[in-house]
């Protein structure tokens, strides 16, 4: 969600949110970009927080979920718990089937 480095090219702009910061401007221009290609996007936060702009600066669970919105993909927050001492590579297999069972279903919409 922390977008840093602007990109050094892009086919068009995009001025759908007024974004003063280059590199989360160009990240939103290439998930519009990506959105004509009809890819499945599965944009997965594991540090889900509050939602805010502050001086055109947009919080990073705000950004991933503007790249899902755009690129009309899969969207999966999670507060706390993703990354902890009781995370184990059980509970991701299974975050990873839950996002396989929902790709399934996009894919066939």
């Amino acid at each position: 969600g922390l977008a840093n480095v602007p990109l050094s090219s892009l086919e068009k702009p995009i001025r759908e949110i007024d974004v003063g910061y280059p590199a989360q401007s160009d990240t939103l221009a290439a998930a519009k970009q990506l959105s004509s290609t009809r890819a499945l996007v599965v944009v997965i936060n594991p540090f889900e927080e509050k939602e805010y702009i502050v001086n055109n600066f947009i919080s990073p669970t705000l950004l991933t979920k503007q790249i899902a919105s755009l690129t009309k993909g899969l969207y999966f927050g999670y507060k706390t718990g993703f990354i902890s001492s009781n995370f184990t590579v059980d509970s991701f297999i299974q975050i990873l089937d839950e996002i396989n069972i929902l790709a399934h279903k996009y894919r066939k919409s």
